[in-house]
């Protein structure tokens, strides 16, 4: 399986392709803020209402996602897992940026 940058949508008819499209890039390093947006964009229906909000205190980054109601259940997962699994995706990029980060769900009323 090939792995390469494109800017189009998966193609299905091309199974041994897969397009990634990643966050924008500032000098050689990515912001956790745009992985993480990047990350719940591609998971949830409607990516349009995904909001990341950013706080800094003392040497922890708290990262909040705020998600469509009906996609909420797409972000936390089965038991947890989903998000349990992007936690750590983004504790790994915290370690390679040696910063602490505290990823936590909004709690949304939108309906």
């Amino acid at each position: 399986m090939d792995i390469k940058r494109c800017t189009a949508k998966y193609d299905s008819s091309r199974d041994n392709e897969i397009c990634v499209n990643p966050p924008k890039i500032s000098g050689n390093y990515y912001k956790m803020k745009d992985t993480l947006q990047f990350i719940v964009s591609s998971i949830v229906d409607n990516a349009e209402a995904v909001h990341i909000d950013e706080q800094e205190t003392d040497d922890i980054t708290n990262l909040i996602i705020t998600v469509d109601k009906e996609d909420m259940g797409k972000i936390i997962g089965k038991e947890g897992k989903v998000i349990r699994s992007i936690r750590n995706i983004m504790k790994i990029k915290a370690i390679k940026n040696n910063k602490r980060i505290n990823i936590s769900i909004a709690d949304s009323d939108k309906k």
